[in-house]
């Protein structure tokens, strides 16, 4: 209920209209009923000696209590048990409950409460004893008042995520572009300003696999970018099919195939004919990004596994294993929170923006599923995750 109808009451109780009450002369019954039945809330009347006198209808159809419970004369208290009974007010000792719930209604300092509603709704019931001893109930349906203050809220919450991977975004931009982009055309500036005299093909050959790594790099950033924008957008549609996890595993593999022999990195492919029922796409790029991953923290002569096997309980485990450097506990546990950003340079000081892994918990949870990571410091490390088999 608002203020004003709070003040209303209030000037009902006061000294000031009981002074000028005796000047107004008394109200036919009819004419109060009438005044109820026309009133845009719930209202009901209750005695001196705590039974009802009246109520309209629009109380009657927000309490919606049988008619056993709704007559003239009735106490307030079998109306508070009707209520209890109902599970209103709810769980535990009924009388307790009730107990309660009458000393709150004839106390007026107490603001208005909430009342659970059958059919799932939500009403705002409050009252006001006045000093002849009468008290006046008012309650109100405030589902749909409650539905928009949700929306609101559930809007602004929407709207501090926008500004949060606004800055996010910015933040990866400026930070992880720049170190590639730099690359690129740092040594693109220096092998476009050699002179005849100086070409020295090792030296331009070094410069060149520079460039070629700072643009894989950029090429990986932007996939990702690419990714992380359309998942804010909710603009992956997902499709799901079935698929050859082997077949999934090699499209995967075979764009980083230049990037594994670059470091000397051997694959070991542990992968059976098995079929899935997942979205192509999605894995493909968790996929990607695990082996990327791998490749990144192994040193140069190490080795990079993958596979697939059908657990014969109706789900397929895929997992990316590799010799690296292996995490600690703590880096594992920050990994495995999708919400944050974890960066740390590769063995080559290859960079990275930490948003592979946030795909890869993105798109598994939308396949029910979720990233393990099982790693030792100095041996290496296995991320997993599990598939419907089709």
């Amino acid at each position: 209920m608002d203020d004003k109808k709070t003040e209303f009451f209030a000037y009902l109780a006061s000294d000031e209209f009981q002074e000028h009450k005796g000047n107004v002369p008394d109200l036919p019954v009819e004419t109060l009923l009438e005044v109820l039945s026309i009133l845009p809330i719930g209202v009901a009347l209750y005695t001196p000696d705590q039974r009802m006198w009246a109520w309209n209808k629009i109380a009657a159809e927000v309490s919606n209590l049988p008619a056993e419970v709704t007559f003239p004369g009735i106490p307030l208290v079998d109306i508070l048990k009707a209520h209890a009974a109902r599970g209103d007010y709810g769980e535990g000792d009924m009388d307790q409950l009730v107990a309660e719930r009458l000393a709150a209604v004839y106390d007026n300092s107490i603001p208005n409460r909430e009342l659970k509603l059958p059919n799932s709704h939500v009403g705002e019931y409050g009252s006001q004893v006045l000093s002849d001893g009468t008290m006046v109930a008012f309650v109100q349906d405030i589902t749909e008042r409650r539905r928009q203050e949700d929306e609101i809220l559930a809007r602004q919450r929407e709207l501090e995520n926008l500004n949060k991977q606004k800055d996010e975004l910015f933040a990866i931009i400026a930070h992880d572009l720049r170190s590639p982009l730099t690359a690129v055309v740092g040594f693109s500036e220096m092998i476009e300003n050699m002179s005849e005299e100086d070409i020295d093909q090792e030296k331009a050959k070094a410069w060149a696999q520079n460039v070629g790594v700072g643009a894989r790099g950029l090429a990986e950033l932007v996939d990702n970018l690419l990714s992380w924008a359309r998942l804010q957008m909710d603009d992956h549609q997902f499709a799901p099919g079935n698929f050859d996890l082997s077949i999934a595993l090699k499209q995967a593999r075979d764009p980083l195939r230049s990037v594994a022999r670059k470091k000397n990195i051997s694959h070991i492919d542990q992968s059976t004919h098995v079929n899935v029922s997942a979205d192509l796409n999605m894995i493909r790029t968790v996929l990607r990004n695990l082996i990327n991953n791998g490749i990144k923290f192994v040193d140069p002569g190490g080795t990079v596994t993958t596979g697939c096997r059908d657990l014969g309980n109706g789900k397929v485990e895929i997992f990316v294993s590799d010799t690296g450097v292996g995490m600690s506990e703590k880096i594992v546990a920050k990994l495995l929170d999708g919400a944050r950003n974890q960066t740390t340079p590769g063995t080559e000081n290859e960079t990275g923006t930490g948003l592979g892994l946030r795909i890869c918990h993105s798109f598994l949870a939308t396949h029910n599923s979720s990233l393990k990571i099982s790693s030792d410091v100095g041996k290496g490390s296995t991320f997993s995750f599990l598939l419907d088999k089709a």
